[in-house]
Order: C-alpha cells, then sequence, then structure tokens
C-alpha cells in the first residue's frame, strides 16, 4: 500500500502540469453539448476531455477529443479536436484544432498558448488496424 502512495505522489512530481481527463464536474455539462453540436449527427460519439489552463486566467480550459463513426458508413472512425477557453462555469468555443491524427490521447500539457499532447498514431510499417508510434503534438492555443 506504501508503494502505490509513493508511486501516485511521484507521478504527481514527474508530471505536475498534466491536465486532468474527466466530465465529473457538474459545471462542465455545456460542455459536453457543445462539443455534441460540433461534430453533429453521428451514430457513435465518444469523447475525452483535458482540463488545463493554457491563458493564465485561473479557469479551466478545455482541449476535447471527438471520436466518431465515418457519417458514410464502413468501418473507420474520425477524430476532431476542439479547443475552449474557460469563462467560470461555462466553456467558449475557440477553434476546431487541425491536423491531430490518433488514439489514446495522454500526457496533456496546458501552458500559456500552447498545448502539448501525445497520441498513438501509425507508424511506417503498422498496419491500419494497429498503430504502434507514439507522436507529440504541440497545439497553439492563440
Amino acid at each position: 500500500m506504501k508503494y502505490v502512495t509513493v508511486v501516485s505522489l511521484a507521478a504527481g512530481l514527474i508530471f505536475p502540469n498534466c491536465a486532468s481527463a474527466q466530465w465529473n464536474n457538474p459545471d462542465k455539462a455545456n460542455l459536453r453539448m457543445q462539443v455534441k453540436s460540433k461534430v453533429g449527427k453521428v451514430r457513435s460519439l465518444e469523447t475525452t476531455p483535458f482540463f488545463g489552463d493554457y491563458n493564465s486566467d485561473g479557469k479551466d480550459d478545455a482541449l476535447v477529443f471527438a471520436y466518431y463513426d465515418d457519417r458514410n458508413g464502413g468501418n473507420s472512425t474520425s477524430l476532431d479536436v476542439f479547443l475552449f477557453k474557460g469563462t467560470g462555469k461555462r466553456f467558449s468555443f475557440v477553434k476546431k484544432i487541425q491536423d491531430v491524427y490518433g488514439t489514446a490521447p495522454r500526457m496533456v500539457r496546458f501552458s500559456p498558448g500552447t498545448i502539448k499532447v501525445t497520441l498513438t498514431t501509425l507508424g511506417p510499417n503498422d498496419p491500419r488496424c494497429c498503430p504502434t508510434a507514439t507522436k507529440e503534438y504541440v497545439i497553439s492555443a492563440r
């Protein structure tokens, strides 16, 4: 038990600025509705939000990954990434982020003007089903 506590504490010290991925705050319910509205009608929608402060105003901002089934059918998945500014209990849409690809977003780090995120993407010899490469994206939050 002590080992787990030490590991958890160490992880917090190693990645102190990593954003959390959760919807658990009831004040963030409107954000989920905004994402659904931006994506539009789809058969399946999986959203992963990350919260942190990219503009140094002391309020949580949000970077949201929205994965959904291709509207035209088939077995492909589409990804939209959205940036929101926190305004207290609500979020204001800023922009759709272009040219971010991959699965399993993680290690999201908010800093003034930028957000870094790591995703799993296709490597040079990977079949389309099974990405193995890791890529860090640096997103401009201006």
